[in-house]
């Protein structure tokens, strides 16, 4: 009798927590692998730990505001967003109907 066979898939964070749950009871070669592909998720810029660990945005104003997407939570800068919003919010404003 043959043994059922499944498949996961996965992407994103979910894939990365389960790869570095199943590490300990992988083979050897599976454990290259996924040492290889969490080296390279841990070493992209401006992806993974270090944009969590930011409490500042570039300008150095803290993070304070955090908007809700469907795509996930985004921080903003508050001091920024209200300048960026003086100098461009005309742009997106209704115009008055004539």
């Amino acid at each position: 009798m043959s043994q059922p066979s499944y498949v996961w898939v996965l992407s994103g964070i979910a894939a990365r927590g389960l790869m570095m749950s199943i590490y300990g009871w992988m083979s050897q070669a599976k454990r290259v692998q996924i040492r290889k592909i969490l080296d390279a998720w841990r070493t992209r810029p401006g992806t993974g730990i270090r944009n969590r660990e930011k409490m500042a945005c570039p300008r150095g104003h803290p993070y304070d505001t955090v908007l809700r997407r469907k795509s996930g939570p985004a921080r903003r800068c508050s001091i920024c967003y209200r300048a960026w919003w003086a100098e461009n919010g005309h742009r997106y404003r209704r115009s008055a109907a004539p």
